[in-house]
């Protein structure tokens, strides 16, 4: 419903959906309007229903293999997780060696203090975290710190450019 609402009240807004595990999520939340695809895991079924609808998917990866399977599904991004666990930014690196021309985007264990270990990699165009918003605020409706924590992980990015 989150992404039905979002997307109607903010159409200018590219509304996703995150944590996506099957290819029903895929096709309830791609009904409801989101734009792109974010899988905690490498799942064909979710793979195939985001391409059949023509919106990105970036599916998580752990491994090499999991990589070269995302690459044969025709993917040119996909998000790396847990991150923090698998080397960080040599790990990247390590992946961006044997296929330049993939995007990554890494989460699990990544900080507002590690985060810019990570953007200063061409290799990378996005990094996500709980540290972004912190749970505590959202639960309290302190909007006030939820806008801070949001504008001050944004200005991260900017500063990449």
């Amino acid at each position: 419903e989150a992404i039905r609402r979002a997307s109607v009240d903010v159409p200018a807004a590219l509304v996703g959906a995150g944590s996506v595990t099957s290819a029903a999520l895929a096709t309830e939340a791609i009904g409801a309007g989101a734009r792109f695809v974010v899988s905690p895991g490498l799942d064909d079924g979710v793979i195939a229903v985001a391409s059949d609808a023509a919106v990105p998917v970036l599916p998580g990866i752990a491994t090499a293999t999991e990589l070269l399977r995302a690459v044969g599904a025709g993917l040119g991004a996909v998000k790396l997780f847990p991150a923090g666990l698998l080397g960080g930014p040599a790990l990247v690196r390590a992946f961006s060696a044997i296929w330049p021309d993939v995007r990554f985007m890494p989460t699990g264990g990544v900080t507002a203090a590690t985060a810019p270990d990570y953007l200063a990699l061409a290799e990378v165009l996005a990094v996500g975290g709980s540290w972004m918003v912190n749970a505590a605020a959202v639960d309290a409706q302190d909007w006030a710190a939820v806008t801070a924590d949001a504008s001050a992980a944004a200005a991260l990015g900017r500063a990449r450019r």
